[in-house]
């Protein structure tokens, strides 16, 4: 993880929450999961507490992001990721990456990110998140690994 071995090795779930409890619930939707019980008790779905959102999230990566204003993000946050791992700010550091690859994310939503942008975009995030982990391990044993 960040370029570390680690022991006992993690495990990395691929799939987010909603696919695994597709599968637990035997829905074939997302929408359909049972979300919640509401105080009548009436089960509410995820897709009666989540759908709007969905949709408007959705429409937005695909079709009103604005690509500049998410470059400039993507550049800002890689920026402010950088400086934090000057500042040896490793937590700070790892939100910026974060944000950074979400940005990008955005971006290659809407088909703005070539191949070469992609892969110097993955070098970057990758070198920072190593860079940070390094950071991480560096700062707890300065401390006494608390």
């Amino acid at each position: 993880m960040g370029g570390q071995n680690l022991d006992p090795i993690p495990v990395e779930l691929t799939y987010g929450v909603e696919r695994i409890l597709m599968a637990q619930q035997g829905v074939t939707h997302f929408k359909d999961i049972a979300y919640a019980t509401a105080a009548d008790g009436r089960i509410v779905t995820y897709g009666e507490a989540f759908g709007q959102q969905e949709y408007e999230m959705s429409r937005y990566y695909l079709d009103d992001a604005d690509v500049e204003a998410n470059r400039k993000l993507y550049e800002t946050f890689v920026g402010e990721a950088t400086r934090m791992v000057e500042a040896r700010l490793p937590v700070p550091a790892h939100s910026y990456i974060l944000k950074s690859s979400h940005a990008f994310n955005v971006l290659d939503a809407r088909g703005a990110i070539s191949t070469t942008e992609r892969a110097k975009a993955f070098a970057t995030m990758r070198r920072l998140m190593r860079d940070t982990a390094i950071l991480w391990i560096e700062r707890r044993e300065e401390l006494g690994f608390p």
